[in-house]
């Protein structure tokens, strides 16, 4: 697989949480920086300060048997641009049931460009059992809860600055383009393999978000190892 194309002035944001057992889930935003790129140091710095924002924003729609495990920040200009983290553990305190650990929130991002293949969407560990309607719907204040809680954590980074670096507008990043068709010669059957694009295209800005009224599923978080 070709190395993943630079994204210069991004940064990745990944903030951390442990489901249940499962102590490797996270979920990623992407933002434009602008000013002095940030050294090692200072994306620690601001990982500090945005896992304050976390638990701030995210910690009362949180279930009381998880936990925020901190934050991750990566420039993305190059292979050896900035890293930094601030891994402290904070309880959940919603109350209620747990749910199964693939179940999560939907947060569907609006961007000016239209392709093939959907659009920008992040899936959030938040919430109990008291979440839900039915096994198929959310209470309507709960939606409005969750969308209350994730747009101030973003909103909380945005315009962000440290030591230079101010986080910009919350983008889109693509790295893939197109599909390249693969042969096995036993079954004689074609699977499609994302290609990875030669370079970076411009990040799209998140317009707008909206939370699904439905609970969202990712497999892989209730899979065996």
């Amino acid at each position: 697989m070709p190395a993943l194309p630079d994204y210069p002035n991004v940064l990745k944001v990944r903030t951390l949480f442990t489901i249940g057992s499962d102590t490797d889930v996270r979920t990623t935003l992407h933002f434009l920086y602008s000013g002095t790129a940030p050294t090692d140091a200072v994306c620690s710095t601001i990982a500090g300060d945005l896992q304050g924002f976390s638990v701030s924003a995210l910690q009362a729609v949180l279930g009381n048997e998880n936990t925020l495990d901190g934050v991750t920040v990566q420039d993305l200009t190059s292979a050896t641009a900035g890293y930094g983290e601030d891994l402290t553990v904070t309880d959940g305190t919603e109350t209620g049931a747990p749910l199964p650990a693939a179940t999560c929130v939907l947060a569907s991002a609006a961007i000016a460009r239209r392709y093939r293949g959907g659009k920008p969407r992040n899936y959030w560990p938040l919430g109990t059992s008291t979440d839900l309607l039915n096994p198929s719907a959310w209470v309507g204040a709960s939606v409005t809860a969750f969308d209350v809680a994730i747009a101030a954590y973003i909103n909380d980074i945005v315009g962000w600055t440290v030591s230079g670096t101010t986080v910009g507008a919350w983008v889109s990043i693509s790295y893939y383009e197109g599909f390249t068709s693969i042969l096995n010669p036993v079954t004689g059957r074609t699977r499609d393999v994302p290609k990875v694009r030669a370079a970076a295209i411009t990040p799209d800005t998140v317009l707008s978000m909206a939370i699904s009224p439905r609970p969202a599923t990712q497999r892989r978080r209730s899979q065996q190892r």
